[in-house]
């Protein structure tokens, strides 16, 4: 058996059976809920975009609207707060908890940006104060023919069950569970068992009849409950504030079906508390009862092994080109994606060709989803530094044909120079269309002739004697975008 886990950072894959732990997917935080299409193969995922520890207030919480859905690759518009659980339905919309906004919101991704929502507490947002949390937190929801249920956890207002039709999200009724707050998790079974975690104090329990299906007997905060093949099983997490929630060792209890006694505890490691859990190659009656048929798939992935060969398929991209090529690193640290871009998130980067009096250097361009106030450029001339120790002096006395991303989609190519004090923009060379393409400089007898653009198109002609320091060094220097330079072969060479 195979069961999917989520926290804060990571995804995770675990073997019931071997009990390995496989990390799947880390970097696209918070990870919360996780459902799938019936007859799907790409995993569906919530996020909150933010760190949860930074929500403590109604000011906060104001800013909190920048969570999603992701479906594979595929995501939502940014515009949900801190979402907990979700749930595919079976007319294909996925049920959310919008909990930072005390709503309910279902999102069809055939109508992108049209979604539906009910309002289920009088206040807009979940925590007006630090001090005063009024709101209900949702944070599961579990469908049954029509009968939509979500659980409240309350704070400590005591938890309850809100019931409303679906699709149509009318309220029917809420219902407290006498003498319970901070619950999470609720399902009806085949067998029409009703369970949910008591989470402080690691129990799972009838929230109906109250009656308790089991005790953990141990140190732990339950939540995450899913029910099949036999089994039941429970995410147990330390009670921790919040800015220890993403480093917290974590676990997950085995329990018996039909004895309720737990027959093994998997040690998930350190990667956080247990926000949500899933069976997903048997029927989870804790979810929409369809095994996930990416399966296989899943199998094959592991986040550490791509790191390890991103990392070691970088550093050869690295030395290809300043250990064994043509370019020296002069400055900065780049990093290489597995896919060959040189990148730059926070660091100026600058790489010099070993040969001085080059004829041509070519370098790609990709704009598109980077941070603002990036920019590239072919350094067509770079003098000799005074300190070479010195990242100022390094970054000096040189001509630079800059790209910048300019508008919503086109580039803007100007000449830039530094005359050994600071910089200077001497002059726009020209407007390009779109975010991704190539700049390259071609030196002539008499001036340089500049190409840019998806279809490397002449732009711009610079006359040599407005670049003193052309017959030195050339290369490339980027910050906060992608690269990928091309050396041209000199005149003689093959």
């Amino acid at each position: 058996m195979l069961a999917l886990v989520t926290t804060p950072r990571f995804v995770l894959l675990v073997n019931l059976v071997s009990r390995q732990v496989t990390v799947l997917e880390e970097g696209r935080q918070e990870y919360y809920g996780a459902t799938w299409r019936p007859d799907g193969e790409q995993l569906i995922l919530s996020h909150s975009g933010l760190e949860n520890e930074s929500l403590v207030d109604l000011a906060s919480y104001a800013r909190s609207e920048v969570g999603w859905i992701s479906e594979g690759d595929a995501h939502s518009g940014r515009f949900l707060s801190q979402p907990h659980q979700i749930l595919c339905a079976p007319d294909g919309r996925v049920i959310c908890t919008n909990t930072g906004r005390n709503s309910l919101v279902v999102i069809d991704s055939e109508r992108p940006g049209y979604f539906q929502e009910a309002r289920l507490h009088s206040d807009r947002w979940d925590r007006l104060e630090p001090q005063a949390a009024t709101g209900l937190h949702l944070n599961s929801v579990f469908l049954r023919d029509n009968t939509l249920t979500v659980l409240a956890h309350g704070f400590e207002h005591g938890s309850q069950l809100i019931t409303l039709d679906y699709p149509s999200l009318e309220r029917r009724e809420s219902v407290v569970i006498p003498g319970a707050t901070g619950m999470h998790n609720y399902c009806v079974t085949a067998r029409d068992e009703r369970i949910s975690c008591v989470s402080s104090r690691g129990m799972l329990i009838d929230p109906h009849s109250l009656h308790v299906h089991w005790r953990s007997g141990s140190a732990g905060y339950l939540r995450g409950l899913a029910v099949g093949g036999g089994r039941v099983l429970v995410g147990n997490s330390p009670q921790a504030g919040r800015h220890l929630r993403s480093s917290a060792v974590s676990g997950l209890w085995v329990i018996d079906r039909e004895s309720w006694r737990a027959i093994d505890y998997i040690v998930l490691g350190p990667y956080g508390v247990v926000n949500d859990v899933r069976l997903i190659d048997v029927a989870d009656e804790a979810h929409h009862g369809h095994p996930f048929r990416g399966g296989p798939t899943l199998q094959e992935r592991d986040a550490w092994q791509q790191v390890v060969t991103t990392r070691l398929s970088g550093s050869r991209r690295l030395t290809e080109l300043v250990a064994e090529g043509p370019f020296d690193l002069a400055l900065g640290g780049p990093q290489v994606s597995d896919d060959g871009w040189l990148c730059s998130p926070d660091e100026l980067c600058l790489m010099l060709t070993r040969d001085q009096r080059p004829q041509e250097l070519r370098l790609r361009y990709d704009f598109q989803d980077q941070p603002e106030g990036g920019h590239c450029g072919v350094v067509v001339g770079c003098g000799e530094t005074v300190h070479e120790a010195s990242p100022s002096q390094r970054d000096a006395n040189m001509d630079v044909i800059v790209a910048t991303q300019s508008g919503g989609n086109s580039v803007s190519l100007a000449h830039w120079q530094h005359d050994g004090s600071g910089w200077n923009r001497l002059g726009i060379l020209a407007e390009v269309a779109g975010l991704s393409g190539m700049l390259a400089v071609r030196r002539g007898d008499d001036d340089l002739v500049i190409e840019a653009g998806p279809q490397r198109e002449g732009v711009a002609v610079l006359p040599l004697e407005r670049v003193p320091h052309a017959d030195q060094r050339w290369g490339v220097r980027w910050q906060a975008t992608r690269v990928m330079p091309e050396h041209a072969p000199q005149q003689g060479e093959d």
